[in-house]
C-alpha cells in the first residue's frame, strides 16, 4: 500500500488493507460474536469513503462555474462530507474533533460495500502474532505496510467547516475553494498508492496560489503582476482665435476717410 511509518505510536489511526486485517486470525479467547479474524473483531470503518470524498473535493475546486464563483461547488463539497464524517464519530472524538452523527437525523448507511481499506486505531498494530514459518511473534506494524489516516480525517472535518465560512464577494468565495484545495491535496498526497489500489487518479500538490497570506496576488497589488502600459493622452486643442483683419488706416466699409 504504502511505506511504513516510522511511529505508529504518534499518530491514532491508520489506513489498513482489509486483506490484511482478514489474513490475522483470533485466538479462540479472543473470539467475540462468531468473529474469526482481526477485520470482523475490529468492525473499523471503512477508509475508502473518506479519501474518494477527498479526491471528489479536489476536483470539484478545479470546477469552472458560470454562477458567482461556484456557489454550487461548494454546498457539493460539503455534502460529499458529511457522509464519510458521519460514521467516524468515535473517530472524530478521539482526535477532539466535533462529531458530525451527533444530530438524529443522520441516517447512517448499513448497507453491504466493496472496499480495500479501514480506519483502524493504531494501537492494533502492536498486536503480535507469529507467522507462519517465522522464528518468534512479530507485530503487525512489522507485517504490514500502513498510511496515517489522522491527517485524512482532520482534513475532511476541516473542509466541513470551510464550507460554512462567510463568503459575501466572488473573491471571498475563490479564497475558501482554494483553502479546500490545498487541504484535500496536502491529505491526499501520503495516500497515492491507496488512491491507485481504489482505481482512483492519484493527486500532487498544487504548484500555484492565488491567495498568499491573505493577499490577492490577482489584485494588481503584487509586484510582479502584468501591468499594461497606457500611452499618455493627448493634449487638449486649444480654440482657435477668428483671423483678425489686418490694419489698413481706415475704420468700417461704413465710415470712409
Amino acid at each position: 500500500m504504502a511505506r511504513k511509518c516510522s511511529n505508529p505510536n504518534r499518530t491514532r489511526f491508520v489506513f489498513g488493507h482489509s486483506n490484511d486485517l482478514d489474513s490475522v486470525k483470533l485466538d479462540d479467547d479472543e473470539k467475540v460474536d462468531d468473529a474469526e479474524t482481526l477485520l470482523e473483531l475490529l468492525q473499523a470503518p471503512i477508509g475508502d469513503a473518506c479519501l474518494i470524498a477527498l479526491r471528489r473535493i479536489l476536483t470539484l475546486t478545479y470546477v469552472q462555474s458560470p454562477e458567482p464563483t461556484s456557489e454550487t461547488a461548494v454546498r457539493d463539497i460539503r455534502g460529499l462530507t458529511i457522509k464519510p464524517l458521519g460514521e467516524l464519530g468515535k473517530e472524530l472524538e478521539a482526535l477532539k474533533l466535533a462529531r458530525v452523527d451527533a444530530d438524529r437525523s443522520f441516517e447512517h448507511d448499513r448497507s453491504a460495500k466493496v472496499f480495500q481499506s479501514n480506519i483502524v486505531p493504531a494501537k492494533e498494530l502492536r498486536r503480535r502474532v507469529r507467522v507462519e514459518g517465522g522464528p518468534r511473534l512479530q507485530s503487525l506494524d512489522e507485517i504490514f505496510k500502513y498510511v496515517p489516516a489522522d491527517p485524512a480525517v482532520r482534513a475532511l472535518r476541516e473542509i466541513l467547516s470551510m464550507t460554512f465560512r462567510e463568503a459575501t464577494t466572488p473573491r471571498q468565495l475563490d479564497r475558501n475553494i482554494e483553502d479546500i484545495r490545498y487541504a484535500a491535496a496536502e491529505a491526499l498526497v501520503p495516500c497515492n498508492a491507496i488512491l491507485e489500489q481504489i482505481e482512483l487518479e492519484p493527486v500532487a500538490m498544487p504548484t500555484w496560489r492565488r491567495f498568499v497570506n491573505g493577499v490577492d496576488t490577482l489584485d494588481g497589488s503584487d509586484d510582479d503582476a502584468i501591468r499594461v502600459e497606457v500611452p499618455p493622452p493627448l493634449p487638449l486643442l486649444q480654440p482657435q482665435q477668428p483671423p483678425t483683419s489686418p490694419d489698413r488706416g481706415f475704420s468700417s466699409r461704413w465710415n470712409r476717410w
